[in-house]
């Protein structure tokens, strides 16, 4: 999250957008001059909003269109990522020739024969078109880099072989983005984002196509060596934002194998349930799923609380105290609601709710459910009661923390002054659901009482599944 916005946007993109609004500003204002009748200024205002459009065009926009989207057709015309994308382009393309036209028109560098002098018609069109890209703009990229990927259960169910290892490319990352396999290993790529990703050596040793949802690729490793890869829309060489590293080691120091893919029958309806199927939730995706995601928007809503308290700005601390309330205690809690008395409730959850809420169980009960369940079933592995104990001991922790947390959170939406400590406490619970907290000093937030957050029950679940390799306790 390097970029302008807070979302998984690079850079670059968050400045086209910026610089794409701006455009459609100056344009709405160069029309508002037209019908004043000052034209003088309209003509100004809007060939520097062409100009800066048609540099935004050859910089960024032609070159992320045929990277970005291009290789998807005519195969997946289908996807939305793809359709609006196509839409986005085509409508920009033409109203960047209309208004190109307007622009010479207006200021007498069109041949004399086109020098015609009703061309207001081109005036709206070139107008509405620049409006239309505009919003199939804003909506390519919170489709690209801020919507929620759907989990496809066809995900939890790739079989992994011996000398194979699955990396899913999730959250506009590499998981895990060090890899370290023995020689011979087959890395399969599998996306679990709804944007395409893809995996590309920087010294150009392998590159895989463009993976969209679900899809996956293999590359052999069979040579010893260091090999430092990206995402070409998401990242750079040098590891750069979706960037990652394969290190291929002699087969006697690579770290032990994971179990296979091939999951337990009796187990497996649970695991999909953790991580792509759980039922009464909002959106199709697993609890485990939804529990990470939950906590990420949670920190978030705390970092907004105390920024506020910073600002001594206690109407907007009271507001995001009362999101992080409703975020925590689920939309059926009897407290839900509008707590800080302004007339609108707010919740930027998903309303499921992290404790349980009337018949709601929430995502860290139903969560620790699941893992009991895969745990406990016939042919459930050794391996894959190991992991399941570890969920389970990140949600007896979350567990805690939560409800202290919705107690603050309902205590600040209300007060009228909001002491130091207690704003430091709630941003401190927050960083612990989200991570974890090395409560022995160790180093490192171990999935034990007391340390593991939601990222690592969601690591475990991926492990209960086979998904990922175990790749030891987080740095906090």
């Amino acid at each position: 999250m390097d970029g302008l916005f807070g979302t998984n946007a690079p850079r670059y993109a968050d400045i086209s957008l910026a610089l794409s609004l701006l455009v459609a500003i100056l344009l709405t204002v160069g029309l508002a001059l037209a019908r004043a009748r000052r034209f003088g200024a309209h003509r100004w205002v809007q060939t520097t909003a062409v100009l800066l459009n048609g540099a935004l065009v050859v910089a960024v926009m032609l070159g992320s269109f045929a990277e970005s989207v291009t290789p998807g057709v005519p195969e997946r015309v289908s996807q939305p990522y793809y359709t609006i994308g196509i839409a986005h382009g085509v409508a920009g393309l033409v109203a960047f020739l209309f208004g190109t036209f307007v622009m010479l028109r207006a200021n007498g560098l069109m041949p004399r024969a086109l020098q015609f002098a009703n061309y207001q018609l081109f005036m709206r069109w070139a107008y509405g078109l620049y409006m239309l890209a505009t919003g199939l703009g804003v909506a390519l990229y919170a489709i690209w880099y801020v919507a929620p990927a759907p989990q496809p259960t066809a995900i939890a169910t790739v079989v992994q072989q011996e000398g194979e290892l699955v990396v899913p490319m999730v959250d506009f990352t590499y998981s895990p983005r060090e890899i370290v396999v023995p020689v011979g290993t087959t890395v399969i790529w599998v996306n679990q984002d709804g944007a395409p990703h893809n995996a590309i050596a920087d010294d150009g040793s392998f590159a895989t196509k463009l993976l969209a949802l679900g899809e996956r690729e293999a590359t052999l490793f069979d040579r010893e060596g260091t090999y430092p890869f990206y995402c070409d829309l998401h990242g750079a060489p040098g590891g750069v934002d979706m960037a990652g590293v394969v290190r291929v080691v002699p087969a006697d120091q690579a770290p032990p194998p994971v179990a296979s893919l091939a999951q337990p029958a009796g187990a497996r309806p649970h695991l999909d349930a953790l991580l792509t199927a759980g039922t009464g939730l909002p959106a199709r995706q697993g609890y485990a799923t939804g529990l990470r995601l939950q906590a990420d928007e949670l920190a978030r809503r705390a970092q907004f609380v105390a920024d506020a308290y910073r600002s001594g700005d206690e109407a907007g601390l009271r507001r995001h105290a009362e999101h992080v309330f409703n975020l925590v205690a689920g939309s059926l809690d009897p407290r839900f609601g509008d707590l800080n008395g302004d007339g609108r409730p707010q919740n930027p959850g998903d309303g499921f709710g992290l404790l349980t809420n009337g018949t709601q169980a929430g995502y860290i009960a139903a969560t620790a459910t699941a893992a009991r369940a895969a745990a406990e079933a016939n042919d459930a592995t050794d391996e894959l009661k190991l992991h399941a104990g570890h969920v389970v001991a990140a949600t007896d922790n979350l567990a805690r923390w939560a409800a202290e947390m919705r107690d603050l959170a309902l205590e600040l939406s209300q007060a009228d002054g909001a002491g130091a400590e207690q704003v430091r406490r709630l941003l401190d619970l927050a960083i612990q659901i989200q991570v974890g907290r090395d409560s022995n000093g160790d180093g490192e937030v171990a999935p034990v009482p007391g340390e593991a957050g939601a990222l690592v029950a969601y690591e475990h679940a991926n492990y209960m599944a086979g998904l990922l390799l175990p790749s030891g306790a987080h740095t906090p």
